[in-house]
């Protein structure tokens, strides 16, 4: 690992998502051809790297696609990331039945995180680092039409998406009562430019509420954001505006004018 270059490992087994590998590997590609372009003089900038944990020289895909030219890690190899691909399988216990055929990868990835490495995974490789004991009392996510199998065998993980998931359930249903809030004070127009204006607010709002309530959704899936707390932030705030819109009617005031100048 050094400071010019960022490295990314990609573990490559039997069965692997071909996506899992190539998609991760891609994206540095083109980062790099950008970060030159931009820099022309500065050294490579990322690098990604597929191994595996039985010193194979290829593996099958998936789909049946042969990767080769694999090399073996050197002993004293080291990433700054190494990312488990996802896992070909039907249904979750596939992949569980699979435990002792990983104990390469387990064995690998427990060495690799005792030298400091920073290890990920995709999809459903998540189970396989799951294995390793290395997610146990940490949260984490998986494909949701995992989750129930993966929380089952896998207690002590806390799965991030089921929290937020949860949560926005119970958050979603209020979405209605903040549209009414929203919709009623503008709608209660006394002239008809008023109309255009009110119409216009309450599709501006309800757009937001839309948009922000899957960008609150995944900044508390990816953890960004306290799951339980990050899907009501949008009917909070919007909420809140509809409140104020709502007091500003019944009082018979107007409703604020934002005005925007440029000043030379």
């Amino acid at each position: 690992m050094t400071d010019a270059a960022f490295r990314l490992g990609l573990m490559a087994l039997d069965g692997c998502m071909l996506s899992s590998l190539t998609g991760p590997s891609d994206a540095l590609h083109v980062a790099g051809i950008l970060a030159q372009i931009r820099e022309p003089t500065s050294e490579r900038k990322f690098e990604s790297r597929v191994f595996s944990a039985r010193d194979a020289h290829s593996v099958r895909s998936e789909t049946g696609i042969e990767i080769g030219g694999i090399k073996p890690l050197a002993p004293d190899e080291r990433f700054d990331l190494v990312l488990v691909p996802g896992i070909d399988h039907r249904r979750p216990h596939e992949i569980l039945a699979r435990r002792d055929e990983f104990a390469p990868e387990i064995a690998l990835l427990r060495k690799l995180h005792m030298r400091g490495t920073r290890i990920a995974a995709t999809c459903s490789g998540t189970f396989l680092l799951a294995m390793t004991g290395l997610l146990d009392g940490h949260r984490a996510t998986t494909a949701w039409w995992m989750a129930g199998s993966f929380r089952k065998n896998f207690p002590a993980v806390q799965l991030a998406p089921y929290e937020a998931n949860l949560a926005d359930r119970y958050a979603l249903p209020f979405q209605c009562l903040i549209a009414v809030l929203i919709a009623a004070p503008l709608g209660i127009v006394f002239n008809r430019r008023g109309v255009v204006g009110g119409v216009a607010g309450a599709i501006t709002l309800l757009v937001a509420m839309m948009m922000s309530h899957s960008f609150f959704l995944m900044l508390g899936k990816s953890m960004r954001l306290n799951p339980a707390f990050s899907p009501w932030i949008p009917n909070l705030a919007l909420g809140f505006i509809g409140v104020m819109l709502l007091w500003y009617r019944s009082t018979n005031r107007d409703f604020p004018r934002f005005t925007f100048s440029l000043r030379r």
